[in-house]
């Protein structure tokens, strides 16, 4: 408790110094002493564990909000995946449509184009579909695109190849990396065959059949995807004049095409 010594000089006289030392005792501290130590102690401590709680309360409040976020996201990201389909798939037969249709041929084309790949396309129209339609009425005519539709693409064997509906009666089939279309055009008509499905008011057959017109570029050099279209166009064109219920099958092998098969 030294440094608690008081000294100071009471009387100086006749070269002598009185001085006065005081010391404070145990007992004149502990008469002194309050509780603001503790309090501020206490209140230190309060205070840091409201603030640690509070702390905690917003940490979890903004990991709360944070997987509300990611949950909207995520049924953000369904909706939109959803409407996607939805403005690609044909909403009667429930396969592509024309939009997704041509998205698909625009990159397969390039894909063939940049790794020398061959590619072939079907145009396949159903025989006679308007009296169809006049025969049977509207509601039958759909439940035939139907089912056109849905058997058609189970023709289809792998991933990549694709049907879609891209007209009125009218369907489209893409086949990378495939040099003989008028293969699976033969087994695109054949199942339709064995569907039976009836059709008085045909011309060529008392049941649903269909045209196909098929091109099969071994390499699309020389070529763009308008002209690989019509080069198909071409062969549906000629199926149906020739007497529909067939198949004409265009190869194109270099830059001029050539009709290699007719499948009655």
């Amino acid at each position: 408790m030294k440094q608690f010594l008081n000294s100071q000089t009471v009387l100086d006289i006749g070269g002598r110094r009185w001085v006065l030392n005081a010391r404070p005792t145990e007992y004149y501290f502990s008469e002194r002493r309050t509780t603001m130590p503790w309090l501020v102690l206490i209140g230190g401590n309060l205070f840091f564990a409201f603030a640690t709680l509070f702390g905690f309360i917003i940490l979890r409040r903004n990991r709360a909000i944070n997987r509300a976020i990611d949950i909207k996201n995520q049924e953000l990201n369904a909706a939109n995946a959803r409407l996607e389909r939805l403005t690609k798939t044909d909403c009667l037969t429930g396969i592509s449509n024309r939009r997704c249709f041509d998205e698909y041929l625009d990159q397969e084309f390039r894909r063939a184009a940049r790794e020398g790949k061959p590619i072939a396309l079907l145009l396949i129209d159903i025989d006679y579909f308007k009296a169809f339609n006049d025969t049977y009425g509207h509601q039958a005519g759909d439940r035939c695109l139907t089912l056109v539709a849905t058997e058609l693409e189970r023709t289809l064997k792998r991933p990549a190849d694709m049907i879609a509906r891209i007209g009125g009666e009218e369907f489209g089939v893409l086949l990378p990396n495939t040099t003989n279309g008028e293969v699976v055009a033969k087994q695109c008509k054949a199942v339709l065959e064995r569907l039976a499905i009836e059709h008085k008011a045909s011309d060529v057959y008392p049941f649903v059949t269909i045209s196909i017109g098929v091109v099969s570029a071994m390499s699309v050099a020389n070529q763009t995807i308008e002209s690989l279209f019509n080069t198909a166009d071409a062969a549906l064109y000629q199926a149906k004049k020739g007497g529909r219920n067939r198949v004409r099958a265009i190869k194109i092998n270099g830059e001029v095409p050539k009709v290699l098969v007719s499948l009655c």
